[in-house]
């Protein structure tokens, strides 16, 4: 398990989080579960990864400088080290990552 999501598995599912991307996305999410992943490829295939993912519902959007990033409020979306935030904090400011 990466340290991105060692961060996140601290807390327990349903915690909120404020989420931030380098391209200026800011969510509000909750956290949903811990699960493996992979990045699509056959284990055979050259590039092949598996790594530990956190689903999130999208509780709000906070900062979205763009309206093409596919994000709306309720559905689930993916942190992991393929799309790693910026910075995560929890509601009351706290950093954990």
């Amino acid at each position: 398990m990466d340290e991105l999501i060692k961060a996140i598995s601290q807390y327990p599912n349903g915690t909120n989080l404020i989420v931030e991307w380098e391209n200026e996305l800011e969510l509000k999410v909750r956290i949903d579960t811990i699960y493996e992943s992979t990045n699509g490829l056959d284990d055979e295939e050259e590039g092949y990864k598996e790594f530990y993912a956190c689903a999130v519902e999208v509780l709000s959007i906070l900062k979205n400088q763009s309206s093409n990033y596919g994000i709306s409020e309720g559905r689930l979306m993916e942190i992991s080290m393929e799309n790693s935030p910026k910075s995560i904090k929890l509601e009351d400011g706290t950093s954990i990552w």
